[in-house]
């Protein structure tokens, strides 16, 4: 435990000189805020919720889903009722915004070759097998064998 809250203050220093103290008391602001907004609306929303701003007693919330919308509507008194008496702020209205989903890029997948002899191996033991469904299988294996290296 030690260790990882050395981590969390180094990590927390090198912010501070990274970002500078106001936009990072602003990011953290919103991160309470965003958990406070969280802490109201069912479990399945927590990552698709987040309060991005605050401005002229409006809370500003964006979400991936419409789905959501409705929920942070119906919630909404009560979201701001709790922001209010726990931040001190005067929020009187929350605007909700829908964007795109977030994604993740993935790298292709690593596609896997197989070496000509490799396929000579399957084809040759494919050859000494009893069972024809075994022996077939290892067969249609072997005509993905690169030709290249023969």
């Amino acid at each position: 435990m030690a260790h990882r809250r050395g981590d969390r203050q180094r990590d927390t220093q090198r912010a501070h000189q990274l970002l500078g103290t106001r936009l990072l008391q602003r990011l953290q602001a919103l991160q309470t805020l965003t958990e406070a907004l969280q802490a109201h609306l069912p479990q399945g929303a927590i990552d698709h919720c987040w309060v991005v701003g605050y401005r002229s007693a409006t809370l500003r919330v964006l979400t991936d889903s419409s789905a959501w919308v409705v929920q942070i509507r119906y919630r909404q008194k009560a979201v701001l009722k709790d922001i209010n008496g726990r931040h001190g702020l005067s929020l009187t209205r929350l605007q909700v915004r829908v964007t795109a989903p977030r994604t993740e890029v993935q790298s292709p997948a690593h596609q896997l070759t197989l070496s000509a002899d490799n396929a000579e191996v399957l084809r040759t033991t494919a050859a000494e097998i009893a069972d024809p469904g075994v022996s077939q299988a290892l067969r249609r294996l072997a005509r993905h064998g690169s030709r290249r290296s023969r």
